[in-house]
């Protein structure tokens, strides 16, 4: 959801199209605390890089050296129960910032940490008054026809996450693209060995794949 107390300011209003359409699809692959990776979000849906940057200077985005952005005004836009949120898993990037008193992320400095913020919430506090609107009301009020359905099959997705969880993943992309797309449950498998293992390297993807598809 996106809160019209952000999208209706003169600030939002001012962004160029193509920079406001990016922000609803990083509000829409966010995870649970507003962190979503910008680049995994271009490959999907496409969009320019310049678009993110445009975000980054007018303040709604908060970016890291990891191609991971967070949503400014995230709890703002999404009233989540702090008991049913799933913790990110950009834990080192969430310790680089922290929450304001009226819940806006920011750059740590000094400022209580984001846990010690929502543990002074009370979680039986009615949602908050301001309108909320949906995606589709979004794309009407702008005269848009409207978000395009995702054409991207699940494995293309997989892949995407493999390719940002890799040091070495873009200049291997079209290999672990390939990969997925053979066999899909077998790199899905090598995967997650790499991961268990901390292994970073598309190299040793690959030996695991292929090993277990012999």
């Amino acid at each position: 959801m996106f809160d019209r107390a952000i999208i209706d300011t003169d600030r939002f209003m001012d962004l160029p199209m193509t920079a406001k359409a990016m922000y609803f699809l990083l509000g829409m692959e966010a995870d649970d605390e507003g962190f979503v990776s910008y680049k995994k979000v271009l490959r999907i849906h496409g969009g320019a890089e310049d678009d993110v940057k445009v975000l980054i200077a007018k303040n709604f985005l908060i970016s890291f050296p990891t191609g991971v952005v967070v949503i400014t005004d995230w709890n703002t836009n999404n009233w989540l129960d702090t008991r049913r949120i799933k913790s990110t898993e950009y834990q080192n990037e969430k310790k680089l910032i922290a929450l304001t008193s009226d819940k806006k992320y920011v750059l740590s400095n000094g400022l209580a940490s984001i846990e010690e913020s929502r543990g002074e919430e009370n979680i039986n506090n009615s949602e908050p008054s301001s309108p909320k609107i949906n995606i589709k009301d979004l794309y009407s009020q702008m005269g848009l026809p409207g978000p395009a359905k995702r054409k991207v099959a699940k494995w293309q997705d997989e892949a995407a996450n493999a390719i940002e969880y890799f040091t070495d993943g873009e200049s291997k992309a079209s290999s672990i693209f390939k990969a997925f797309k053979e066999n899909n449950q077998k790199a899905r498998i090598a995967l997650s060995d790499c991961k268990e293992l901390e292994k970073h390297s598309v190299m040793y993807f690959f030996k695991v794949f292929n090993e277990i598809k012999q």
